[in-house]
């Protein structure tokens, strides 16, 4: 939440639901603002839905003024009803953040399509340096690839982590001396920031140099820690305690991995934040969630696999090389910075492993890390 915190609750939506004119219009508004974390996701709940349809036809300009700004998240089952409603409304002040919401949505939806495209034009060019020229090449040129992303992202980091600085310091001071509604509004801001400064945080740990100092580890340790920092993670950012979610694991003691050890503790966390991070972009944790983690050896390897039942995603979204472009943002979860899931990719990399997802939309996502396996008298 924003320093200036957001007072609607449950009790408001179950008030709403059964007679609005219970709650004070200025309430309905805190509402409006509230519902913008339960509907962010492929399966908001329908008692958030039908409150945002009850709100959007409030006689206060003021509450369908908030609704409307909502119009670039709400999911498409409710999102043609509302953009008639209040792309039509008799205020102009409705009309046109209606109308803004819906061109940010539109805008989003391309960027994501361009991204994809970009992606698969990638593989493909990869896929053909492999045929024309052999897989070592394709390798290389795809090496090559990274590297050149690195560079990028690590010549802006300076500039950018200068810029926030300066304006978290401005904003601190503004967020203190504005009233409500502008200080919600300045509050939003400094969310904004703080999320900003995470992204600039996971960019420079994209871009530094791995220490990789190997050595024979236990692998269920080094999960468990892992795990450790996901809840921690998810309890920071989402203020949702992660308990509510069950994680099953199951990995021998026997099982060592070759490990530079804060590498693969940062990278195994990465994966479990994004698999608790899936029952989450409603605003509370699934009870029905889980979580499981298993790991098993095979000849020289060994496959750690982690799935979870939460939200998925869809096909088109799941290309390996668009999965790893750093700063693809999941759309359904608002603390993403697009970047954890390439750095846990980067570490494995350098541990000579790989990282592949299946995943379905509404139905979960299974990762599968292979490793490795720390043999006698072998090292990496």
């Amino acid at each position: 939440m924003t320093p200036v915190q957001s007072n609607a609750s449950a009790s408001d939506l179950t008030s709403v639901l059964s007679d609005r004119d219970a709650v004070p219009w200025p309430r309905r508004v805190e509402l409006a603002h509230w519902l913008r974390d339960h509907i962010d996701g492929p399966s908001p709940a329908s008692d958030a839905l039908a409150a945002l349809s009850i709100l959007a036809a409030d006689p206060k300009p003021e509450v369908r003024h908030a609704v409307a700004g909502l119009l670039e998240l709400v999911p498409e089952s409710v999102f043609d009803d509302l953009r008639t409603t209040l792309s039509g409304d008799e205020n102009a002040f409705v009309r046109q953040r209606a109308l803004k919401a819906i061109t940010r949505r539109v805008a989003a939806t391309r960027t994501r399509a361009r991204a994809i495209a970009g992606a698969d034009q990638i593989a493909a060019d990869l896929e053909s340096i492999g045929n024309r020229c052999g897989k070592p090449a394709a390798q290389e040129a795809w090496r090559l690839c990274r590297r050149f992303n690195e560079q990028l992202v690590g010549a802006m980091v300076h500039d950018l982590r200068n810029i926030v600085t300066h304006l978290k310091a401005n904003v601190a001071s503004l967020i203190s001396a504005a009233g409500a509604p502008q200080g919600r509004r300045v509050g939003d801001i400094h969310d904004g920031l703080n999320h900003l400064e995470r992204t600039i945080r996971d960019m420079e740990q994209f871009t530094e140099p791995l220490d990789l100092a190997f050595k024979k580890l236990p692998l269920r340790s080094l999960v468990a820690r892992a795990l450790d920092q996901a809840k921690a993670s998810v309890r920071r950012l989402n203020g949702i305690e992660p308990g509510l979610v069950a994680v099953d694991m199951e990995i021998a003691d026997r099982i060592f991995v070759e490990a530079a050890e804060h590498q693969l503790v940062a990278a195994f966390a990465n994966v479990l934040k994004n698999a608790f991070e899936s029952f989450m972009c409603g605003g509370s944790a699934d009870f029905q969630g889980r979580i499981e983690i298993r790991a098993v050896e095979g000849g020289e390897f060994v496959t750690l696999i982690v799935r979870d039942t939460g939200m998925g995603f869809s096909q088109e979204e799941g290309g390996m090389l668009y999965l790893h472009t750093p700063g693809r943002r999941n759309k359904n979860k608002r603390n993403s910075t697009g970047y954890g899931l390439p750095n846990a990719m980067r570490k494995i990399d350098a541990h000579r492993g790989t990282l592949t997802i299946e995943s379905e939309e509404g139905v979960g996502t299974a990762v599968t890390i292979r490793l490795p396996s720390a043999m006698a008298g072998r090292g990496i």
